[in-house]
């Protein structure tokens, strides 16, 4: 472990240290001889049950790692974290004892810029590279934060913001227990993409970038800057939908990743 990985052991607010990897990894389950695991990435305010639809199409050799950031659902008494930089450092120090092998890295909005910075976290704690990053309707890194301060609206404020792109839960509206958890893991969410500034130069490994042709948060003419991003291929696919299309394509992308995996390992990069 580097000198800056010791640092943020050191600095990790104590409460991280109890955690386990089932709180972690709730949805984990034996994948009989995994020829590579995918580590999948929430969007703000999402949760690990996000990518259960993968799971469910098993056995296929990918082993599904769905993560459970502090703050949504199986963690909702736990408080959310509320910078890039520690959640980083939490998932990172998470997966380096679930890992064993090749594996990718998924994530769907703030999932996908998580998983950008863990392609470099990941190996400074002496594991190898991803073989892919999969980014879902991100923003290329240099182009955040996200313009204004959206985490210091009003719980209605913020209500009114995510609404367009039609994922508020209804209960959100009728029960104010949940309404309040829920906007306190959406709040940090909204401080992290409206804090993180890129540091660094690229990765070397391929990265799939999936965007939604009606997508207005990362809109499809924006996603030719992640080629900058990789010194290796950096493909541009993009498919019908707005922010959320992946919701009603799971099936489909998740064949597009094992067809994309597939070659990364038939290209000689286990």
């Amino acid at each position: 472990m580097n000198q800056t990985s010791r640092t943020a052991a050191r600095t990790k607010p104590p409460h991280q240290h109890a955690q386990t990897a089932s709180d972690w990894f709730p949805y984990d389950r034996p994948t009989e001889n995994p020829w590579c695991t995918v580590v999948c990435l929430p969007f703000a305010g999402g949760g690990a049950s996000f990518y259960l639809p993968w799971r469910q199409r098993e056995p296929d050799g990918l082993d599904i790692c769905a993560v459970q950031p502090p703050g949504r659902e199986t963690r909702g008494n736990s408080a959310p974290l509320r910078s890039m930089a520690d959640l980083v450092s939490a998932t990172a120090d998470a997966l380096e004892g679930r890992l064993h092998g090749p594996y990718a890295l998924f994530g769907h909005s703030l999932g996908a810029l998580t998983a950008f910075e863990l392609a470099r976290a990941l190996p400074s704690l002496g594991l190898p590279p991803p073989i892919r990053l999969f980014a879902a309707c991100a923003k290329p890194p240099d182009t955040w934060p996200l313009p204004g301060s959206l985490h210091l609206l009003t719980d209605q404020g913020i209500i009114d913001h995510l609404r367009p792109h039609g994922r508020v839960p209804d209960a959100i509206f009728h029960h104010p227990g949940f309404r309040r958890r829920a906007l306190r893991t959406v709040r940090a969410d909204l401080e992290i993409c409206c804090t993180y500034r890129a540091t660094g130069g690229p990765l070397s490994i391929p990265i799939t970038v999936l965007s939604g042709i009606d997508d207005e948060i990362a809109r499809p003419q924006d996603m030719p800057g992640w080629t900058a991003w990789s010194s290796a291929p950096v493909e541009i696919l993009h498919r019908p939908g707005g922010h959320f299309f992946l919701a009603d394509q799971m099936a489909v992308t998740k064949d597009l990743v094992l067809d994309r995996l597939s070659t990364n390992t038939q290209d000689g990069h286990p």
